[in-house]
């Protein structure tokens, strides 16, 4: 695939087009935006939609850490983040290698968004100290 003419022109200087350059000349070339509205502080569904993609395809695509990625497109590392869950769930893919964490924030924030949890009717947990007190013990016997 040809680069598109919206790539910054210091990047392709007779010098090979960084991956994550690549990934957004694609990006833009799908949706049809150019570079400027990319890195744009819009919020429309186009352009976030082509940036969640970005981050998700440069999140699986290459090696490069969640800083890096967002340089590209003027977003901070837990925006990329958010951004390569939302489309992850959106379209039903795999999180990239190394996200595992991405999956507890998602389940922390759907056990949050829950109705509180009556804790009247639970029992008390004994402390730490009775538990280990009560492992020796047994041990021992």
């Amino acid at each position: 695939m040809e680069l598109n003419p919206n790539l910054p022109q210091k990047l392709t200087e007779g010098k090979p087009v960084p991956p994550l350059w690549q990934i957004a000349s694609e990006v833009v070339h799908k949706y049809g935006l150019t570079f400027a509205l990319l890195r744009a502080r819009r919020r429309t569904a186009q352009i976030s939609g082509a940036r969640f993609e970005y981050c998700y395809r440069a999140a699986t695509e290459t090696t490069s850490t969640y800083a890096q990625i967002g340089r590209v497109v003027l977003i901070d590392r837990t925006s990329v983040a958010y951004a390569v869950i939302r489309y992850a769930t959106k379209f039903n893919l795999p999180l990239p290698p190394g996200c595992n964490w991405l999956t507890v924030a998602a389940r922390v924030k759907a056990v949050r968004s829950q109705k509180p949890v009556d804790t009247s009717r639970r029992k008390l947990v004994p402390s730490l100290e009775n538990l280990i007190n009560e492992k020796l013990n047994a041990q021992r016997s």
